[in-house]
């Protein structure tokens, strides 16, 4: 069975929730597993290269707070702590970047890559997976400090506004690490699983788990646009 041929047969066995390929010769075994380890791969530099852009575009929004509302005290505060934590994100993830890219260095096996890429999920990419959650309160944290120094020129912030403000951003911050650890978690399994089907010599795919894990991820992205919204509603647009 020529490569194309057995890929064919594997992307075909998606439409089916789960498959397993037996009888493969090492060969057609390490063509599977490499295309599904490629595909892992490519989504987990998707998500550092989504973390870098994502935290200098909210880099940039946090450094025009300071120029155009430094003078507001809270805005300062705003500004500042959010500049000062994203230039660290955006750092952390460019050496997470380079170091994926390496990843492959030296590796004499695919044995050997399944574990580089495994090691790298554990610890690097973890943190990864929290950066991009973080993204999410400072949306709301530089996007509110914004339009109320726009609306109002200051910010003044009773016990309600703390209340509010307070819980949108965990909340920003909970939705946002359930929903990608769970992504995370879901593409180490896959990464782990590459490695038991090598031990095993054989393949197995659970495609009704991957659209599962992806049905679970938008859920979780609605329930937090619904409940931010009701937050802002709440905040913006009550009677004074």
């Amino acid at each position: 069975m020529e490569f194309e041929e057995l890929r064919n047969t594997w992307e075909a066995s998606k439409s089916r929730s789960e498959t397993q390929l037996k009888d493969l010769t090492m060969e057609q075994l390490t063509a599977i597993l490499n295309e599904r380890k490629d595909s892992v791969t490519a989504k987990m530099k998707m998500g550092i290269q989504l973390s870098i852009g994502m935290n200098l575009f909210l880099l940039a929004g946090a450094i025009a707070i300071l120029i155009s509302f430094g003078a507001d005290t809270i805005s300062l505060v705003a500004g500042l702590t959010s500049a000062i934590v994203l230039v660290m994100s955006v750092v952390f993830a460019i050496e997470q970047y380079r170091i994926a890219l390496t990843l492959d260095s030296g590796s004499v096996s695919l044995r050997e890559t399944l574990m580089n890429r495994i090691s790298f999920f554990k610890v690097g990419y973890r943190w990864i997976v929290k950066s991009i959650a973080l993204s999410g309160a400072f949306v709301y944290i530089l996007g509110s400090t914004t339009y109320l120094n726009l609306k109002y020129g200051q910010i003044v912030l009773d016990t309600d506004d703390i209340i509010v403000n307070v819980t949108a951003i965990i909340l920003a911050l909970t939705i946002g690490l359930i929903s990608n650890t769970k992504e995370h978690n879901h593409y180490l399994a896959e990464l782990e699983s590459c490695l038991s089907d090598l031990d095993n010599k054989k393949t197995t795919f659970d495609f009704g788990k991957e659209q599962a894990a992806r049905r679970r991820k938008y859920i979780y992205l609605a329930v937090f646009g619904l409940m931010l919204l009701v937050l802002m509603i709440l905040y913006f647009w009550k009677p004074f």
